[in-house]
């Protein structure tokens, strides 16, 4: 996906602050509507009564695992980079 466009016309700090608040506006209207809450989905899990807030939650770690490994795998993205798999050598010691 080639954003050079967007980025002609506007600075990169606007393009990152547009796009957060419209996954951020997104993902909290269709939090609110599923009743997406991980609290709720472990309580449920705990207690062995798997009910509405379970199945939501498991959808969306499961779907951004998934997209995640595509990218991955399609060199979208560089899990090379990232802080959390890269090894305790790879950052110097303050």
């Amino acid at each position: 996906m080639d954003l050079t466009h967007i980025l002609d016309r506007l600075s990169e700090p606007t393009v990152l602050l547009f796009g957060g608040l419209l996954v951020g506006v997104l993902f909290g209207a269709l939090a609110q509507q599923s009743r997406f809450c991980l609290r709720a989905a472990a309580l449920e899990f705990s207690r062995r009564r798997p009910a509405d807030r379970l199945p939501i939650w498991l959808l969306a770690f499961s779907s951004a695992l998934i997209a995640t490994q595509v990218l991955a795998r399609f060199g979208e993205i560089d899990t090379g980079e990232t802080r959390q798999l890269a090894s305790p050598k790879a950052f110097p010691v303050l």
